[in-house]
């Protein structure tokens, strides 16, 4: 900040100038006449270019006259632009709105339960615009709607659009609508480790029920097969050796393991065991 002018050291303004948000509300602000501030802020004209095409504009007149012969010497805009309309504050909320977005990017290499996030008004005009989300980055779902709306901040009232998901049950995915509480159970998923998440995925195909506390409560663990699960349950109750002596090589476990599951216990894909509640 050394050298610049003072009036540009306020702190509303140089945490975005630090971060590399060019904003010129301080210049936009009434009383305000400074043509060396003006000239500082278009050092920056390069990023003020690329960033146009996402700027809310306001019209000519409310805008400071040095400010707008800066802008016409350094062929920010044309001349007809600057007749109509001209940069104002939007600039820094755009910049500050994708840093944003860019914070809850999903990387495929975390495991992360993620949608991708577009708009039906997009892809209805042959558009995938959009962005991959993090589900698990956001503190709460309605952080998660807002960032969803900065995202297609260029639709007044967009109409949002999932068009994919990854790394939560399937039953939870709808292209239309999340909900709130569609919304929570994914987190709470994600705080689950890999195999606990295995073993629930296990659970809603097994029973078609994604209740959290009935699966803590049915879960009986992970077995290779349902007849290592009866031979051990078997034996967690009964010293069958005791009791049967030499006779308890001959004990049918696969009989009796079938017997088990036809009523009273599901296993899942991957092996893990449930109880009926």
């Amino acid at each position: 900040m050394k050298g610049w002018p003072e009036a540009l050291a306020t702190k509303d303004f140089s945490h975005k100038w630090n971060n590399g948000c060019t904003v010129i509300q301080f210049l936009l602000r009434p009383g305000v006449n400074n043509l060396p501030s003006a000239l500082l802020v278009c050092t920056q004209l390069p990023l003020i270019k690329h960033r146009k095409k996402e700027l809310r504009l306001t019209q000519r007149q409310s805008i400071n006259p040095n400010i707008i012969k800066v802008m016409q010497d350094k062929n920010l805009f044309s001349e007809q632009e600057l007749e109509q309309e001209f940069v104002t504050v939007k600039l820094g909320e755009a910049l500050e709105a994708d840093e944003r977005i860019r914070e809850h990017g999903y990387d495929y290499t975390s495991g992360n339960p993620a949608v991708y996030c577009g708009t039906y008004r997009k892809y209805n005009e042959g558009s995938i615009d959009g962005a991959w989300l993090d589900l698990a980055s956001f503190k709460d779902y309605d952080e998660f709607m807002e960032v969803c709306r900065l995202l297609h901040r260029d639709e007044e009232d967009p109409e949002l659009m999932f068009q994919d998901y990854e790394n939560f049950p399937r039953d939870w995915y709808s292209e239309s609508c999340m909900d709130e509480e569609t919304f929570d159970k994914i987190k709470k998923y994600a705080e689950m480790d890999e195999s606990r998440q295995e073993a629930f995925d296990d659970y809603m195909d097994t029973r078609s029920d994604d209740d959290f506390d009935s699966f803590e409560e049915a879960y009986c663990g992970e077995w290779d097969s349902e007849e290592d699960f009866a031979e051990q349950l078997l034996n967690d109750c009964y010293n069958i050796d005791k009791m049967m002596g030499s006779l308890s090589s001959y004990f049918d476990y696969k009989a009796y393991a079938r017997d088990l599951f036809m009523t009273d216990y599901t296993m899942g894909e991957h092996g893990h065991v449930f109880r009926a509640l």
